[in-house]
């Protein structure tokens, strides 16, 4: 069974990111895996999981939701082999360090070899990044981008998935073909 599991949506929900959990679980079932996906609260114990996802929090959640984490059977979880989806402060929460009210910084989980600051200038809108490449994104992404919710089931399966046509791939085939045709791609 494929356990898909939601941590902290109280802390790390901000843009909407419980989406992601919902995404990666219906794409699953329609395709006839059996899934659980779970909400894990803040007096919870992290729970095995297959994969866990992240989301993004202000700069106080952020702080607590590392060191809830830190505190946790979390890191052990991920380096023994669990999957890590995360977005936002959830992306920030994964590295050594992360900046908070500023350029402060933050000690992270250091579960990868990341830094985050902020940059000067801040960028908002549509995304488009190869599939090899890492991004800072926010929000439901796997709901705009469905290829990607299939490539995450993929990877943790093992196997190459067959194609699952919904509105959302008819949404996301238009949005990719307007971003390279606007970019002369």
């Amino acid at each position: 069974m494929l356990r898909v599991a939601l941590v902290y949506p109280e802390l790390l929900g901000t843009y909407g990111d419980g989406g992601n959990a919902l995404v990666l679980g219906e794409r699953a079932k329609r395709r006839g895996i059996e899934v659980d996906v779970v909400r894990v609260g803040l007096a919870e114990e992290i729970p095995e999981a297959t994969i866990y996802l992240l989301g993004g929090g202000e700069d106080g959640p952020q702080r607590l939701g590392a060191d809830l984490l830190r505190g946790s059977s979390f890191g052990a979880r991920v380096r023994d082999g669990a999957y890590v989806f995360a977005v936002c402060a959830g992306l920030q929460l994964l590295g050594t360090s992360f900046a908070v009210e500023g350029d402060d910084e933050y000690e992270g989980l250091g579960l990868v070899r990341a830094v985050t600051r902020r940059g000067l200038v801040r960028s908002v809108g549509e995304l488009l990044v190869q599939r090899d490449r890492a991004t800072y994104a926010h929000g439901p992404v796997l709901a705009l981008n469905p290829w990607l919710a299939d490539e995450i089931l993929s990877t943790i399966l093992g196997e190459p998935l067959e194609p699952l046509a919904s509105v959302a791939d008819d949404l996301y085939a238009e949005r990719r073909s307007a971003l390279l045709h606007s970019s002369g791609s």
